[in-house]
């Protein structure tokens, strides 16, 4: 697994590859640090070569959203390479919705950052 974390022009980048479910909480673990050290309020997180995970609360999901609650302004796109890591992030979309975070699952980077660097949000 490799996880790397730029700041970019306006946003913070992170890639995920290799990914498996072991390092999920780890992994959630280090990019709540990263967004709330840096206070970045438009972050990319791009997840390739990954296994999705639907049991979110397994790696303390919940509690990471509340966590980014207190960042105001915050907005997350989520980038994935297969249609199940994709819908794995359609559900973290749902459930932070459900909270009020602006979070969205994309297939493509571009896209993604089109709508996470729009200023009319």
């Amino acid at each position: 697994m490799a996880l790397t974390i730029q700041a970019k022009e306006g946003y913070l980048r992170i890639k995920v590859r290799k990914r498996d479910p072991g390092d999920a909480l780890a992994n959630v673990q280090e990019i709540l640090a990263a967004i709330e050290g840096r206070r970045a309020t438009r972050v990319l997180i791009v997840v390739a070569e990954s296994d999705p995970i639907f049991r979110v609360e397994q790696y303390n999901l919940s509690g990471a959203l509340e966590r980014l609650l207190k960042l105001a302004g915050l907005r997350i796109a989520l980038v994935s390479d297969s249609a199940e890591l994709f819908a794995s992030h359609e559900y973290v979309q749902f459930l932070a919705a459900q909270r009020g975070l602006a979070v969205r699952a994309f297939r493509d980077e571009s896209e993604a950052l089109r709508w996470l660097t729009r200023a009319d949000h």
